[in-house]
């Protein structure tokens, strides 16, 4: 009877424990690839909006002195710059002429995943951009999960 149960506890290990463990060991030998490819992509992505970046200062360093002296102008250059280096996708962006007290008025959307949406939203309306946000909506769409920000910008505001 102990022989039996040795040998049950024997074919037990070589046919569950030690399949499970090279299964495990492939797993994490994955998971050890996935992460350095997270990695990898993680500095071509910094790269690229360290990049976007210099861009942008480049571009407001051949502006005229003082330009745009326009409302609609520095607040459609304001949502541009927020949008640059976002992992967003089918941006549509609408600025236009307000009435006072607004100088300007504007309409940003946007479709991506629900972090990067909000990561957005946060650049959009957060101090000094030039935006102030009169409505915003986050909601599944046919073309995925879309943002949409309503604001205007100040006179005497500078966006």
């Amino acid at each position: 009877m102990t022989g039996a149960l040795l040998l049950g506890a024997l074919l037990l290990h070589w046919l569950v424990a030690r399949p499970a463990a090279r299964e495990n060991a492939a797993a994490q030998a994955e998971a050890a690839r996935l992460r350095r490819e997270a990695l990898s992509l993680q500095g071509q992505v910094d790269a690229l909006e360290k990049a976007l970046a210099e861009e942008a200062r480049i571009v407001r360093m051949d502006l005229p002195e003082g330009a745009p002296k326009d409302a609609v102008a520095r607040l459609r250059m304001a949502l541009l710059e927020s949008l640059q280096g976002q992992p967003v996708s089918g941006v549509r962006l609408a600025v236009s002429a307000s009435s006072p007290p607004a100088a300007a008025k504007g309409r940003v959307e946007a479709t991506g995943s629900f972090s990067d949406l909000v990561r957005l939203s946060g650049r959009l309306v957060r101090p000094g951009a030039g935006l102030v946000l009169e409505r915003m909506t986050l909601g599944p769409t046919s073309r995925g999960l879309t943002l949409q920000v309503e604001g205007v910008s100040v006179e005497g505001r500078a966006p």
